[in-house]
């Protein structure tokens, strides 16, 4: 089950998204975790929750979402990372870039965009899992043959 983790310091659109979450749960191995209203309440948050997906608002009070991403990357490197803005604005899409961001959706977004996103990040970190997985069996084959 993947832990996802809200961002948005707007209660009704972060209850809204909730609730997306909630429902797409039914469909995608996913799972509601924790909120925050800003990027400096969640960098606390993540440490102890280690969300594989976050959602999270650009624009906001105290630290905005690309510098919370700054600083989520340096601590959650395989986190998979969502964007979504009420702004189509070049810079904030540069900066998602940069940060290795999954989506970068408007809104209002329709929940068949969320569940687009959702589905692209659960790809993405089931394919994170195969990978290590992997890993871990040849280094074991080659710890067999060694010793």
């Amino acid at each position: 089950m993947y832990k996802v983790f809200i961002i948005e310091d707007e209660y009704l659109i972060r209850n809204n998204w909730r609730e997306q979450i909630t429902v797409l749960g039914s469909y995608y191995p996913i799972t509601y975790v924790g909120e925050a209203g800003d990027g400096e309440m969640a960098l606390s948050s993540i440490i102890d929750l280690q969300p594989d997906i976050i959602l999270t608002d650009i624009q906001m009070p105290f630290m905005d979402g690309l510098t919370f991403s700054k600083e989520a990357r340096k601590l959650l490197p395989w986190t998979r990372l969502i964007f979504i803005s009420g702004f189509d604005d070049f810079d904030y899409m540069k900066g998602a870039i940069q940060v290795q961001a999954d989506d970068y959706l408007l809104k209002p977004i329709k929940s068949n965009e969320l569940k687009q996103a959702i589905e692209k990040a659960v790809t993405a970190l089931d394919l994170q899992q195969k990978e290590t997985h992997t890993s871990s069996d040849l280094v074991f084959e080659l710890k067999k043959i060694i010793f």
